[in-house]
C-alpha cells in the first residue's frame, strides 16, 4: 500500500471527492446527536465569509460542535500552508474540528502541522491500490476481481506521533477512524 507522503493522485473529480466525504461523515456521525451535514456552506465569521466544502454540526457534552471539511485536489502532496489555512477557518468560525480529504497524500509539515492543531487528514485512493497479488509474469498491477468487492474510491486516515505515521483505513460501510475523530474530546 501507498505511503502517506507517496506521490500518486486518485483519478477522482472535485465534485466527487466532496460526495465521497459527505458520505463518510454522514456515515461516521449516526451515533451523535442532531447530527447534519451541509455541502457547500457559506459560514460567516467576524472576518468574513468562507465556502466550506462540508460542514458537519452536531450536539455533545452540551456543546454544539461544528467541523470544517475541506477538500483538496492537488498535482502534489498537501502541504503545511493548506492545512495552516484550515487551522485558520476552523479559528475564525469557532469550529471545534476540522478534516482535510486530499487526493495525493500529505508532506511530513502537513502532518505534524495537523497533529498540534487537531486537524484530522484524510487521504482518498483508488480502491484497486489496495488489492495485491503475487505473479512471476506481472506486467502491472492487477485488477481487482468482482468477488473481492473492493471500493472504487476508499479513505486512510492518516495521524502522526512523534516518529510513528499511523494509517487507518474509511471507507462507505466502515466509517469507524472517522467517527472516532468526531467522538473524541
Amino acid at each position: 500500500m501507498l505511503g502517506p507522503s507517496s506521490d500518486h493522485r486518485a483519478r477522482i473529480d472535485g465534485s466527487e471527492l466532496e460526495r465521497l466525504a459527505v458520505d463518510l461523515l454522514i456515515e461516521a456521525g449516526q451515533g451523535l446527536t442532531d447530527f447534519r451535514v451541509e455541502h457547500r456552506e457559506a459560514v460567516k465569521t467576524l472576518d468574513g465569509q468562507y465556502q466550506i466544502d462540508v460542514t458537519a454540526r452536531f450536539r455533545a457534552l452540551d456543546v454544539d460542535f461544528l467541523v470544517l471539511v475541506e477538500c483538496k485536489d492537488h498535482v502534489r502532496p498537501v502541504e503545511r500552508e493548506d492545512v495552516q489555512v484550515l487551522a485558520d477557518k476552523k479559528r475564525a468560525a469557532g469550529a471545534q474540528k476540522a478534516i482535510l480529504f486530499a487526493t495525493n497524500g500529505f508532506q511530513r509539515g502537513a502532518l505534524e502541522y495537523a497533529r498540534v492543531h487537531g486537524i484530522a487528514l484524510v487521504r482518498v485512493l483508488e480502491g484497486s491500490l489496495t488489492y495485491e497479488t503475487r505473479s512471476t509474469f506481472q506486467a502491472g498491477p492487477p485488477a481487482p476481481p468482482p468477488w473481492a468487492n473492493i471500493q472504487l474510491f476508499i479513505g486512510q486516515r492518516i495521524s502522526i506521533d512523534g516518529t510513528s505515521i499511523h494509517v487507518s483505513v474509511v471507507e462507505r460501510g466502515r466509517p469507524d477512524a472517522l467517527a472516532e475523530y468526531l467522538a473524541s474530546a
